[in-house]
């Protein structure tokens, strides 16, 4: 496996799935504007939202 795709309550849990050593990291049901930008603001590799748009102008704004 070259990525793991998580849950976001999955790496809360287990923060040191973060660190930079690990595989990249892709959040699923990741669609409140503050889920949003925690997955952008620690690196998150990728998200799978509902809101594609919403997500791309929070990113720009960051």
């Amino acid at each position: 496996m070259s990525s793991l795709h998580l849950k976001k309550k999955y790496v809360l849990k287990y923060p040191e799935l973060l660190a930079p050593d690990h595989r990249p990291i892709r959040l699923w049901g990741i669609d409140s504007e503050t889920d949003m930008r925690y997955a952008f603001q620690h690196n998150i590799a990728g998200i799978f939202t509902d809101f594609p748009e919403k997500a791309r102008h929070i990113r720009q704004h960051l």
